[in-house]
């Protein structure tokens, strides 16, 4: 069978293990999850099960049509091993997916583990296609305000980046009604 992680074993050991998603993201968000090279992507259902896994490259992790099905009314989380928040192609494949969560996490810059989510408005998602316009012209917003910073030397070029991308995500949840959170572990 499958090697039980380490975070699983301790949230047993203090009976935090939980039915329902929680059970499954826990066994996913694990430490060693946390450590990987390239990026893997799991839909888990609403009682906890990983009822999908995919293996990718260093930052992207591809699901094509088929994984469409198993995707709606999931929760999709995947990590980062580079750190930072979404994407603008993740918040696109949440909407497409129809996902009742999205979720990334990764290692801080400063070695914080980081935890992102977006949760489905309650309206539902905006189209792929309203989701890649409202992210482009926030991002086009974000990057003045932050590209002087970096370029003045008050903040890193790393630190303006994340920036960048969590202030974009910020603008484009405000205008859906998208939950969108970030987490340090």
């Amino acid at each position: 069978g499958q090697a039980v992680p380490e975070a699983v074993r301790r949230a047993e050991a203090k009976g935090e293990r939980r039915e329902g998603p929680s059970s499954g993201l826990l066994e996913v968000e694990s430490d060693e999850s946390y450590r990987a090279t390239g990026e893997t992507g799991w839909v888990v259902d609403k009682n906890g099960k990983i009822v999908f896994t995919a293996r990718g490259e260093k930052d992207f992790v591809f699901m094509g049509p088929e994984t469409r099905p198993v995707l709606k009314d999931a929760v999709f989380t995947h990590n980062h091993p580079g750190g930072g928040t979404f994407s603008r192609t993740d918040g696109m494949f949440a909407a497409w997916g129809d996902v009742q969560q999205i979720r990334v996490f990764g290692t801080s810059a400063r070695g914080k583990r980081v935890l992102y989510t977006m949760t489905r408005p309650p309206a539902g998602w905006p189209a792929s296609e309203k989701m890649n316009g409202a992210y482009l012209r926030a991002l086009k917003a974000a990057t003045k305000r932050w590209a002087p910073k970096a370029l003045a030397g008050e903040v890193s070029s790393d630190d303006a980046f994340l920036g960048m991308r969590e202030e974009t995500w910020t603008m484009v949840a405000k205008r859906y009604g998208i939950r969108y959170e970030r987490k340090e572990l």
